[in-house]
């Protein structure tokens, strides 16, 4: 089945993630896009939302539609669908700007004091656009000093 509507596509496509964040992580996560029927869980998180996803916006220049910003109790998950960079290492420069750019929201709001992580995915959505497809993942991990630094594995 082909879904040619963006919106309906943006909204499944935020649904998996969440309900891959919440199977994955074990906490509340609060997509980008929430169906009207689906009343947020944790009302701090929701609200502070929306200022994450502009932060990487601003900090990649996307479209609001390729970016998908999950927030859990204690890691957040950025999704950047159908990036057009290459290699390795330009994705790994613009997720330290994402991760830079995150930052400061983070540390200055209060309700986000028990994120550790951010995790930044790079996936392609598959050519009849039914799913996606890992291209990169990066992960930076909050130091003792507070700061978020970008975790080599």
């Amino acid at each position: 089945m082909k879904i040619r509507n963006s919106n309906i596509r943006n909204g499944i496509t935020s649904a998996l993630l969440l309900a891959t964040a919440v199977y994955t992580f074990g906490v509340e996560a609060t997509a980008q896009t929430t169906p009207a029927s689906a009343a947020p869980t944790n009302a701090a998180m929701a609200v502070a939302e929306p200022q994450l996803l502009t932060a990487v916006l601003r900090a990649t220049g996307y479209e609001s539609r390729s970016v998908h910003v999950l927030v859990g109790r204690y890691q957040i998950v950025v999704t950047l669908v159908n990036s057009a960079l290459s290699t390795a290492m330009t994705r790994q420069v613009e997720a330290l700007k994402i991760a830079t750019a995150l930052s400061n929201p983070i540390v200055a709001s209060p309700e986000f004091k028990s994120v550790q992580a951010f995790h930044i995915d790079y996936v392609a959505e598959t050519p009849d656009h039914a799913g996606t497809h890992l291209v990169d993942a990066f992960d930076f991990r909050r130091d003792p000093s507070g700061n978020f630094v970008f975790h080599k594995s």
